[in-house]
C-alpha cells in the first residue's frame, strides 16, 4: 500500500509511533518529501537528491482564501500611580494632654489602618513606603503603651 492509499487514521498512528510503516509507505513518504526511502529509513547518512515530479493537488478549495486578520498591537498597561499626598505628622501620633484614652486609641487605630492600606498599594515610591512603615510602627508602639 502506497502513501496515497493510506487513511488518515493510519498516518496518525504512524506519526505517533503507534505503528510501524510498511516499506511502500516509506517510499511514498520519501517521494513526497524529495528524499530517498533509504535515507528516510535511516539506512543512508546523507540524503540523496531525488527528482520530484510536479506537485499534485490533493484537494481543490471550494471557497476563496480568507484574508488574514490584521495583528492588533497590545495596548499599553497603565498602572495607576498612587497619590502620595501629605504624610501624616508623626507628632500627631504622640499622646497629648487634651485627648482622652478612648479618643487617642481611636486616632491611633485610624492612623494604623491608613498606614497599612498605603503599605499595600502597588507602585508606592520607596521613600513614601518607608514613611508609612514608620507611621505603622509608631502607631503600634503607642497602642501597646495605652493598654
Amino acid at each position: 500500500m502506497g502513501l496515497a492509499e493510506c487513511k488518515g487514521s493510519r498516518l496518525s498512528r504512524l506519526e505517533a509511533a503507534y505503528a510501524d510503516a510498511e516499506w511502500s509507505e516509506v517510499e511514498g513518504l520519501a517521494k513526497a518529501l524529495g528524499v530517498t526511502a533509504h535515507w528516510l529509513a535511516g539506512l543512508e547518512e546523507v540524503p540523496a537528491p531525488v527528482a520530484v515530479p510536479a506537485a499534485t493537488v490533493l484537494f481543490e478549495p471550494t471557497a476563496p482564501p480568507v484574508p488574514a486578520a490584521p495583528v492588533a498591537t497590545p495596548a499599553a498597561v497603565i498602572v495607576p500611580v498612587p497619590e502620595t499626598g501629605p504624610h501624616p505628622d508623626l507628632a500627631a501620633l504622640e499622646r497629648s494632654a487634651h485627648r482622652s484614652d478612648y479618643d487617642f486609641r481611636q486616632h491611633l487605630a485610624a492612623a494604623l489602618a491608613r498606614a497599612r492600606a498605603k503599605l499595600h498599594e502597588a507602585g508606592l515610591p520607596a521613600a513614601d513606603w518607608k514613611h508609612w512603615r514608620l507611621v505603622e510602627r509608631t502607631a503600634v508602639d503607642q497602642l501597646r503603651r495605652c493598654t
